[in-house]
């Protein structure tokens, strides 16, 4: 079935306050249009922020529509489409009116009209005030096109009406010795075609300077640009229990893109930890958004979630992360926080049993990631806690990487649930505390096993591979030492062509163990500086991070680029993992034959 056939229902309350309505509309008198937005002028390319009205709404206090930087202002008149103040300041300003511009608001100081026009790019009235005590008298009234349609509405009722007085029964008259007849069904043909005009001047004469599809307001106004494609106009967050909440996102093409973007939504700590709940649910106020493909420019979508924690996440201020990829290779073109998602209470269960216990605290479940991993690589811990008491000490626990042969090879100390100490707990309250590490690059194939606190050894295990490592220097086509950040060094490279193609060996080698990972890119430049071709990602097509590097280890990262014929530049490098460049190398010119 269609969903747009069926819409949600919200449960009513049986007396709602003042600040229950605001929670789901926004009322008029903050934006001067409709409760729910859903038309705005053709001026309005970006929403205002309008918290600071909904807040003074909630709390019983007078709005402040009118804003002049250090003039003193007193509101002596108010009316829903009047308003009349006193105005005084030493010096000029420009004046702006919490309302959206729109044909038929007027402005006059002291008795004489002003020009009052758009602001950009938020659309509300705007004028300019000389310095001096003025009386400024901001209105709605008529304009030319309101008058004409008024009037054209007005004939048509006169003409329907007399029309009917003459009855169905059709029109006759004489004039002299020519005779005129219409017929019933000429007459309803006329009667079909005046209707149809009016309802056609009264459909057509709104888009004229009003914008369809224009969004319900949101609860948070960020204004983000996405890559020059598209803007992230707002969100709207509601909670729905304590771990648990709707978001919705509000969207809006800067052009046609005629490329099909996913979006998602992470809840990340403030270590980068995602403890988002991945279990399909579908929002209650769900409605179908078409593909980014199809976006027009001049229409808003929504984008419902809901966001919810995994079970025993410990309270916290989680941030709430949104990515925009591309479908077609998952390219990530964008990954912004936006905003708080706050857990206050933690999960209460009962009482479960022990595999290990502290001082009022027991270890009742151990989770890891996954069971194999190769060096270098992340991997996540989890240990889900249990108070057996009320307001227990603050303790820390320490886990422990065990080999087959006995020996500690990780080793890590830390407070238990640092952002909700233990002392915070009530008898049964469960909590999880995630480690987060990659995995040491000097580890040998094996299997090992984690231990906490020395002496309780975990149900869990990890068989880790190590990779085979080159240490003595390869044959290069060209050989140079060229440092790129703090542990990596390009010792020289390979490089070979052929039609349209280059095909280079970069040969690293590893000054030290590095915590970061590293990725490098290799650009094909033209004089101008302008990148050709290029070829991205953690080195050895994403097998060999340089988190698996060991001190003195060579690595040889094969790439291939494809150009038309023509002279180039080489150029190779590394960022970090947040794309800031560490290093870049000039590897010379380069000629790929046709």
């Amino acid at each position: 079935s269609l969903p747009m056939l069926y819409p949600p229902r919200e449960p009513a309350l049986e007396n709602p306050t003042l600040a229950d309505l605001a929670r789901y509309e926004i009322p008029p008198l903050l934006l001067g249009t409709t409760t729910t937005g859903e038309y705005t002028p053709t001026w309005v390319k970006e929403l205002p922020d309008f918290k600071k009205n909904q807040e003074a709404l909630i709390s019983g206090e007078e709005i402040q529509r009118l804003e002049i930087k250090d003039w003193k202002m007193e509101r002596i008149a108010a009316q829903p489409t009047r308003e009349i103040y006193l105005i005084a300041g030493a010096e000029a300003a420009t004046a702006t009116y919490r309302v959206f511009y729109f044909p038929g608001w007027e402005a006059t100081l002291d008795s004489k009209r002003i020009q009052i026009q758009p602001t950009q790019p938020q659309g509300l009235i705007s004028f300019d005030v000389p310095a001096g005590t003025h009386r400024l008298e901001i209105y709605f009234g008529d304009t030319r096109v309101r008058e004409v349609t008024a009037g054209l509405a007005l004939a048509t009722m006169l003409v329907l009406g007399g029309a009917g007085l003459l009855g169905m029964g059709g029109w006759k008259w004489e004039v002299g010795s020519a005779k005129w007849e219409v017929g019933s069904w000429k007459l309803f043909i006329v009667h079909c075609l005046i209707v149809s005009l009016f309802i056609a001047l009264l459909l057509v004469a709104p888009f004229l300077i009003l914008k369809r599809g224009a969004p319900v307001m949101q609860n948070q106004f960020i204004n983000f640009d996405v890559a020059g494609e598209m803007t992230l106009h707002g969100y709207n967050l509601q909670y729905n229990e304590t771990n648990k909440a709707t978001l919705t996102l509000l969207w809006q093409a800067q052009h046609a893109l005629g490329v099909d973007y996913g979006m998602t939504i992470r809840l990340v700590d403030e270590n980068g930890l995602q403890w988002q709940d991945d279990s399909p649910e579908e929002p209650r106020n769900w409605r179908f958004r078409p593909g980014t493909d199809q976006w027009s420019p001049d229409q808003f979508y929504y984008d419902s979630y809901v966001l919810k924690t995994i079970n025993a996440a410990p309270p916290n201020k989680y941030q709430i992360e949104v990515i925009v990829y591309r479908k077609e290779n998952r390219q990530a073109i964008y990954h912004q926080r936006i905003g708080e998602f706050v857990v206050s209470r933690a999960t209460n269960e009962s009482l479960a049993s022990a595999m290990t216990s502290l001082d009022g605290i027991r270890l009742v479940s151990v989770y890891a990631d996954r069971s194999e991993a190769s060096v270098g690589s992340p991997y996540r811990l989890s240990l889900k806690w249990q108070a057996e008491q009320d307001a227990v000490k603050d303790q820390k626990v320490k886990i422990e990487l065990v080999s087959a042969k006995g020996e500690v090879v990780y080793s890590r100390e830390e407070t238990i649930t640092p952002s909700y100490p233990p002392a915070k707990w009530k008898r049964g309250d469960a909590l999880i505390q995630s480690f987060i590490m990659r995995l040491p690059a000097s580890l040998e194939s094996g299997e090992y096993r984690w231990r906490l606190n020395g002496a309780y050894n975990a149900p869990r295990t990890i068989r880790v591979a190590a990779p085979a490592r080159l240490f003595v220097e390869p044959t290069m086509t060209v050989a140079r030492r060229d440092d790129v950040g703090e542990s990596i060094t390009l010792i020289g490279f390979n490089l070979t062509s052929s039609r349209g193609q280059a095909m280079i060996d970069l040969i690293w080698k590893a000054r030290g163990e590095m915590s970061q990972s590293y990725r490098v890119f290799l650009h094909l430049r033209e004089a101008s500086g302008n990148v050709i071709a290029q070829s991205d990602g953690e080195p050895v097509n994403w097998t060999r991070p340089t988190t698996s590097w060991v001190k003195d280890e060579i690595v040889i990262d094969s790439r291939t680029l494809n150009a038309p014929a023509a002279d180039y530049t080489l150029v190779a490098g590394m960022v970090d993992e947040n794309g800031k460049r560490i290093g870049e190398v000039d590897l010379g010119a380069i000629t790929l034959a046709p």
